[in-house]
């Protein structure tokens, strides 16, 4: 079939009135063969393929015999004619691997496919595949020129332009290996049939090794390869060629971090790579580990010996500057990349290009069906996303904690294709296709958010955009796996959404990744989120959305321990909630600024907070049993645990009537604590044992380390000391994996307490010690003087009298200073008995 075929088949088609999917399905082949024929990458179809078409498109008479002499294959194409008068000598034993070229971290495969290829007494085809740069043509010449021995009869080589506009017609390349198998250039058949017979029959008793290099289609290598008694075969394409049965595949991957440096060193000179390593190693992750790449980099330091290792990574990391960096001499990224861009048809290459905006590192399928035009009939973009990831230039990675299946671009490849977005996508639509990804992941994550069961409410009654309708119902049927799946693209979309002017969807966006970041203990992303969505919000002028985040930031800070932001960020929640007017609203700032006041060591002014925030709140505001809490609370830590007991029972049964296990898990955390003040052991730890279920149902670490943390005192309390003793290690091992070191210092408190009742003062100075320079370091006057007043007792009985007096001394003045009695110390029985000793 020549190029004509195909340019008459897409004159009769649009005559018709069809699409390419239009006319597969009348013609009952696939749409990727029809568009395969138009482009002329599939050169002799099949009789009963052209009369399918022929008849899908009504074709009769005259023009019917037009397309079917169109589509035939020529006798003796001009390509395949040899020059008149000329010979050629007969080579016996060919050798025609090219030379090889270096190689690093390729020896287990090249190891692997060779041993396949000897041990084998009719060895299937070895089909190397992967994307353009990969180094699959330099492993295929390896394991050639290691094979040698073992294939006698030589080798044979042909470069079969795959990825080129115009791949080499197989019958030529037939041709070839004839005259190179000694067959006379006038008696090379020009049939295509009589040449493939001869062909066959020259390689009959051989032991020879083809390697047949950058395979376009399966139908070019079918007629080159050789009879299956002693011949091996190897080819590369950039392809997965799954119509070739019975080859044997490999996925040729990128090199390993190590592998780059070495391959980078090997080229461009171990002194000096050895004498930047950093740079070095900063030069290989810019590269994405391709060897392509690397040889490239490595080639322009070999030229340009004024050249630090540090000014190439410069360049490669510089904006948009990478591809430009990586081309020296005939050796290119972006033209090798571009080659197969430029096989695609226009909706793929479309869908390369704007999966190339998509900000994270791996994305979902849903990503690909949301990637087009608007103002066209939604339609999915399986098939295309099929042929990406087959023509290797998107991985598949398999299915997600939320059963997902997920893709991703090499880095490269998806520099290159951010590049043809803004080259070849009218103004303004990349930011549009951004835009309206992040409103889409955003509108998902409100639905995984509202069904978490955490009970937080952050970004209760926010959303953006709409939510695709197949991922949404997984993200509401598994809204613990899809956050695990997501979060690092939730993540780095509230700082996109920033850098796109899109206020309110970082905010939003925060608010919902908020309860989740909060129950998993992911706390850097936890602060950072908020931080930058305060930031955006704030100069975006959303009053409304801007008092939510601060109040979610502060309780990201209290539950870290980060004080230093929390004085303005309370005074700032209070004007901002008085102003606003809103009761719930409101009713948290107070409840926040008491924590603050708490925290601190002021117990009246935080019972003051409270007791307002208390008395704003309505019998039915959402608002009531956080308040409640809240104020319990206090009333405990003032000495007063009987007032506080019939508020936190209210709090507990609210919380039960709302649902939410995190939060019913949290109020009977609160509750529990005021139970055991107020000397009724055996119900704290039935709320206890209750908070530990609901908090390793719904993966709340911090939540489940701090009941076992009570419920060792508890143990402590009774005399079961080996009990306490691990129950109180666990909750320290887990507060110290989530670097809490609040609830560190106060489980390490309990490991002193706990060596204090078994009458071994030494070992408790040391658990006390730490967790007093934990108070101290966060400035939290109140918490220090407790342990102050541990380490005098421990002192004391360890005869220690003056450094007894200093601790207790230390305590009475923060005491005197806030104004607090003993009450406030919340020693047990044991350290209170042996006060009048101190």
């Amino acid at each position: 079939m020549t190029s004509s075929f195909g340019a008459l088949l897409r004159e009769l088609r649009r005559d018709a009135g069809f699409t390419q999917e239009q006319l597969a399905d009348r013609a009952a082949i696939s749409s990727q063969a029809v568009g395969a024929l138009e482009r002329g990458a599939r050169r002799f179809p099949h009789q009963y393929t052209v009369a399918r078409l022929a008849d899908a498109l009504g074709l009769a008479d005259d023009q019917r015999a037009a397309f079917v002499t169109a589509a035939a294959r020529p006798s003796a194409p001009p390509a395949q004619r040899e020059p008149e008068g000329t010979t050629e000598s007969a080579v016996r034993v060919p050798r025609q691997l090219p030379p090889s070229t270096p190689l690093t971290g390729r020896e287990p495969m090249i190891a692997e496919v060779a041993a396949h290829l000897v041990a084998a007494t009719d060895p299937s085809p070895v089909l190397l595949v992967g994307p353009g740069g990969i180094g699959k043509t330099a492993l295929a010449v390896a394991i050639g020129h290691q094979l040698a021995p073992e294939f006698p009869d030589g080798q044979l080589f042909a470069d079969l332009r795959g990825a080129q506009p115009d791949p080499v017609d197989a019958y030529a390349v037939l041709g070839r290996f004839l005259r190179a198998l000694g067959v006379p250039k006038a008696e090379v058949p020009a049939d295509p049939d009589e040449r493939l017979a001869a062909y066959r029959s020259a390689l009959a008793g051989r032991r020879m090794l083809l390697v047949l290099d950058d395979a376009a289609t399966e139908e070019q290598v079918r007629p080159l390869l050789p009879p299956p008694d002693g011949c091996a075969t190897v080819v590369t394409s950039r392809r997965q060629l799954g119509a070739l049965l019975g080859a044997t595949r490999w996925t040729v991957p990128a090199l390993g971090r190590t592998d780059a440096v070495r391959l980078l060193a090997r080229i461009a000179g171990d002194a000096r790579i050895a004498g930047e390593p950093a740079a070095a190693t900063r030069v290989a992750d810019a590269c994405g580990y391709s060897p392509l790449a690397i040889c490239i980099a490595a080639g322009r330091l070999a030229v340009r010996p004024h050249w630090t290792v540090a000014e190439l990574g410069r360049r490669l990391t510089a904006e948009h500057g990478r591809l430009d960096a990586l081309s020296v001499g005939d050796l290119d990224v972006r033209a090798s990349i571009g080659l197969s861009y430029q096989s695609l048809r226009p909706e793929q290459r479309r869908l390369l290009r704007r999966l190339g905006l998509v900000w994270t590192k791996d994305w979902p399928a849903w990503v690909a069906d949301e990637l087009g035009d608007p103002e066209s009939p939604p339609r999915s973009a399986e098939g295309d996303l099929d042929e990406l990831v087959n023509v290797h230039l998107v991985e598949a990675i398999g299915a997600d904690a939320a059963g997902q299946q997920r893709f991703r671009l090499h880095d490269l490849i998806a520099e290159f294709a951010r590049e043809r977005a803004y080259d070849e996508e009218s103004s303004g639509t990349p930011e549009r296709i951004v835009a309206d990804l992040l409103r889409s992941w955003t509108a998902l994550a409100a639905g995984a958010d509202e069904d978490l069961g955490h009970g937080f409410g952050y970004g209760a009654g926010l959303t953006i955009g709409d939510a695709p309708a197949q991922p949404a119902e997984t993200a509401r049927v598994a809204p613990g796996e899809w956050f695990d799946a997501e979060r690092g693209t939730l993540v780095t979309a509230v700082g996109q959404a920033i850098r796109l002017g899109h206020a309110d969807v970082a905010g939003t966006l925060a608010l919902r990744l908020a309860g989740f970041l909060r129950v998993r203990g992911h706390r850097d992303d936890h602060i950072a989120t908020l931080r930058q969505a305060l930031a955006a919000v704030r100069a975006g002028g959303l009053d409304e959305l801007r008092l939510r985040v601060a109040q979610t930031l502060f309780s990201a800070l209290l539950d870290h321990d980060l004080d230093a932001g929390m004085p303005e960020l309370t005074s700032e929640m209070l004007a901002a909630a008085r102003a606003l007017g809103q009761a719930d609203l409101l009713i948290r700032a107070l409840v926040q600024a008491g924590l603050y006041a708490k925290r601190r060591g002021r117990l009246g002014e935080a019972i003051s907070h409270y007791e307002d925030a208390l008395a704003a709140c309505a019998d039915e505001s959402r608002m009531l049993a956080t308040a409640l809490a809240a104020l319990a609370l206090a009333y405990t830590e003032a000495g007063r645990p009987h007032e506080a007991l019939p508020l936190s029972e209210r709090a507990v049964t609210l919380q039960r009537e709302e649902g939410a296990p995190v939060m019913i898990a949290l109020r009977l955390l609160s509750h529990a604590e005021v139970l055991a003040d107020a000397g009724r052991p055996v119900d704290s730890e039935k709320a206890l044992r209750e908070a530990l279920a609901l908090s390793r149902s719904t993966g709340h670490d911090a939540a489940r380390a701090y009941a076992e943390w009570r419920l060792g005192d508890l143990a402590l309390a009774r005399g079961r000391w080996r009990t306490a003793d691990r129950l109180i290690r666990s909750a320290v091992a887990t507060f110290d994996r989530l670097r809490d070191a609040g609830s560190t210092a106060y489980a390490m408190r309990s490991l002193g307490d706990l060596a204090m009742a078994q009458g071994r003062p030494q070992a408790a100075i040391t658990p006390y010690q730490e967790a007093l320079a934990t108070w101290q370091r966060l400035r939290l006057p109140l918490e220090a003087a407790r342990l102050q007043a541990r380490l005098g007792h421990a002192w004391y009985a360890l005869a220690d009298h003056g450094r007894a007096a200093e601790h207790r001394a230390a305590c009475d003045r923060v005491l005197a200073d806030l104004g607090l009695t003993e009450r406030a110390l919340r020693l047990g029985p044991a350290f209170q008995s042996a006060k009048t000793n101190v």
